[in-house]
């Protein structure tokens, strides 16, 4: 299986596995930036997937009985979540945040693999504008901001994230960029960022933006970065000329 296990032990407290049993243990793993739950007999070896609606899943812990994580989708935002392992159902502890959104305002992020520096590629979650009260007028294309998370080991998910669903409801497109570096897609990847950290995050973030701006997605005009990003970050995209498509003027927000 080519998946990922851990997470950066940079994060204290953190927990992607429980033993119930001398042999069975409830872990948690990421292929392709998602997580997933899975059932592993040791003796055996086999893993067996627990379907659940998460696609981010930590801080696990478990007995005979129960599970108990924190677990976010694209339609929820975190949560403390409990599974009941006999019948493998999940019920909802706690929410992060208790505000209702329709699902019509919510955009659902698209995976994406684009090729960057080096001949190798990067992934990226791309989220649309959506308002169902709004269309986008004809013969236009969405301005874009690029989001790059910290760590720099850490990972973005796609777990609700009311801050990029701001964005995607006033029309503005959103790109979450899991640079080279980040967890939840192998060791590789992630050690590509050794000695790097500052050059190739930010040939991902800029060719991030050009992959969209050449599928016609967005607006090459109007490409923006978050001003959360780290200071070295933004400092070196917004002078990155990113062969004229990621103009010079560019802003932050």
């Amino acid at each position: 299986m080519d998946a990922e296990f851990g997470r950066p032990y940079w994060v204290f407290g953190n927990s992607t596995y429980a033993f119930v049993s001398e042999n069975r243990i409830i872990c948690t793993y990421a292929a392709d930036g998602t997580w997933h739950l899975a059932d592993l007999d040791t003796k055996t070896k086999r893993l067996e997937v627990i379907e659940t609606p998460y696609s981010e899943i930590t801080y696990l812990k478990a007995n005979t009985d129960y599970v108990v994580f924190i677990g976010g989708s694209v339609h929820e935002p975190t949560s403390v979540v409990l599974l009941e392992l006999e019948m493998k159902k999940t019920r909802t502890l706690k929410k992060s945040v208790n505000i209702p959104i329709e699902s019509t305002y919510v955009s659902i992020p698209e995976i994406l693999e684009f090729t960057t520096s080096k001949g190798q590629t990067a992934h990226a979650f791309f989220y649309t504008p959506k308002n169902k009260d709004y269309d986008q007028p004809r013969n236009e294309k969405p301005p874009l901001i690029v989001v790059s998370h910290g760590g720099p080991t850490s990972a973005a998910t796609t777990s609700l994230n009311l801050a990029i669903q701001y964005w995607t409801s006033r029309g503005v497109a959103v790109l979450d960029v899991n640079y080279r570096g980040s967890t939840g897609y192998g060791r590789n990847y992630r050690d590509r960022l050794l000695g790097q950290w500052g050059i190739i995050d930010v040939e991902d973030c800029v060719n991030g933006a050009i992959h969209l701006v050449a599928l016609g997605k967005v607006d090459e005009k109007d490409l923006l970065l978050e001003e959360e990003a780290p200071e070295a970050l933004r400092h070196s995209v917004l002078s990155h000329s990113a062969t004229s498509l990621v103009p010079e003027q560019a802003i932050t927000v």
